[in-house]
């Protein structure tokens, strides 16, 4: 090979790396909610109008604790905040999701206990489900069919934790239920509805004398029958997040301390743990990521480009008083493109995440630095500064792709893209598993701000189905992809 194709190659090289590593968001805003009781928010959505739906609980580190609903604007100023449960009692919300009717629904503690309510936050139904022994977390995600399908754990008295799968109807009514284990304790932590219309489930096996979790992975069938299972060994570890990736693998997200090869048990450095597998389960890779004290991981999404974003919180002082959110993003492989943290002087962290657009997020969590009471609920947004209409140049400075509105829709979206000079413009949606679905451009475009609508139909002219999906963006320059949810 030539010096001179030599020296091409290492130029290259340069130019993706520096394009690949990128630079972290900017921190645009930071909004509290709470009162004088301790408030933490879990999970978070983007509503249509551009705000926030976010659920956690009140009082959670008090005797008593409640459901929390808070709505906000795209500012994330408060419209209205609502609270469920009997103050007179443990009442933890552990997860929640916008549903396809616009409307909410969350599941948690107090017998694995659902709750479904309207746009408003007005409650529509309550279902309690599962054992007597049901007080685990408890994850509930919406099926293809508007029903839902809940894990956590189920025991009778005098017997061993077992992973519980619960399906039900969209009024919230069983329509059956599984469970899984052997002799020990085991939990179910995480599910999600595949391609396949099966489940893919994420739980922990309890070792022997309560020492040391592995991680568990299962595979279940649409009527909740076991397919295939594997495990990863954490030492101390803990799983929190399995998603299904384009290439039909998946992608769990958890902590651990030391390695996959080698964990340990005990000891102050914990760190987050990223491990890919293909689609029955086999391990492909793991990362780590943390420092030298206990981090904690939390929430994981799939971003446009294969690659991943977490959030949780890094441990900043040995005595584990002081945490800062964090938040990362890695590629395809798990390597780091960039990192961020936000906080203070106390304790801040993140919980729950979702992505607006290409380099734009919110971040749902807690925060005893800027809080009114000892701890309150936070949001976080992340993104490039925001340029309102009448201060926009002439010509766009940079190439961009903007947060599609409404999102979720139905039927119609925008996208908006900005682009500094003419340019060939191909830009496509794609569904989760990185299938085409629609070219809405591909073609030659001026310097300027554009728009596409897309009307929810694939190129042959049906109706897409509920989902999530990625506009791409791509000019022979640069690439970028946004997420947008369907919801009918």
């Amino acid at each position: 090979m030539s010096c001179r194709n030599n020296r091409l190659i290492t130029t290259l090289a340069i130019v993706l790396s520096s394009t690949l590593l990128g630079q972290a968001p900017d921190t645009l805003w930071t909004k509290t909610y709470g009162s004088t009781r301790d408030a933490i928010l879990f999970s978070i959505d983007q509503t249509a109008d551009g705000g926030f739906i976010m659920s956690g609980s009140v009082g959670l580190f008090a005797d008593s604790s409640v459901f929390w609903l808070v709505r906000t604007k795209a500012d994330g100023d408060t419209l209205w905040t609502r609270t469920y449960g009997d103050p007179d009692s443990n009442n933890i919300c552990q997860s929640g999701l916008l549903t396809f009717d616009g409307g909410y629904i969350m599941a948690g503690l107090g017998g694995m206990w659902l709750i479904k309510t309207d746009a408003d936050g007005d409650t529509l139904w309550t279902r309690r489900t599962g054992g007597p022994g049901g007080q685990e977390p408890v994850m509930v995600a919406q099926t293809a069919d508007s029903g839902y399908i809940i894990t956590g754990n189920i025991a009778e008295a005098g017997l061993n934790a077992q992973l519980g799968l619960i399906k039900t109807d969209s009024q919230g009514n069983t329509q059956w239920t599984k469970t899984c284990g052997g002799p020990g304790d085991e939990f179910g932590g995480f599910v999600q509805q595949t391609a396949d219309s099966g489940y893919i489930i994420l739980g922990t096996i309890i070792g022997e004398g309560g020492v040391g979790r592995d991680i568990w992975l299962l595979k279940a069938d649409a009527e909740g029958d076991t397919t295939w299972t594997t495990t990863f060994t954490l030492g101390e570890g803990e799983p929190n997040v399995v998603r299904q990736t384009a290439d039909s693998g998946y992608a769990i997200f958890g902590l651990i301390q030391g390695t996959l090869d080698a964990p340990v048990t005990g000891g102050d450095d914990r760190d987050w743990l990223l491990i890919k597998t293909n689609n029955l389960g086999n391990l492909e890779w793991s990362r780590t990521y943390g420092g030298d004290l206990q981090d904690q991981s939390m929430d994981m999404i799939l971003t446009g480009d294969g690659g991943f974003l977490l959030t949780g919180f890094l441990d900043l002082t040995a005595s584990g008083n002081s945490v800062d959110l964090w938040l990362v993003r890695v590629d395809s492989l798990g390597d780091t493109l960039w990192t961020t943290t936000v906080g203070d002087a106390a304790d801040d962290g993140g919980l729950g995440l979702v992505q607006i657009a290409e380099g734009e997020y919110a971040v749902a969590g807690f925060t005893g630095s800027f809080d009114a009471g000892e701890i309150d609920g936070w949001l976080v947004r992340f993104g490039d500064v925001v340029i309102s209409v009448a201060e926009k140049p002439a010509t766009p400075t940079v190439f961009a792709l903007h947060a599609n509105y409404p999102n979720p829709f139905n039927p119609t979206t925008t996208i908006g893209f900005e682009l500094p000079v003419a340019a060939v413009v191909t830009l496509t949606v794609y569904d989760i598993l990185g299938q085409e679905v629609r070219r809405l451009a591909n073609r030659t475009m001026g310097a300027g701000y554009h728009q596409a609508d897309w009307d929810g139909r694939t190129s042959d002219g049906r109706e897409a189905p509920t989902g999530i999906y990625f506009a791409q963006l791509v000019t022979p320059t640069s690439t970028r992809a946004i997420k947008m949810v369907l919801l009918k």
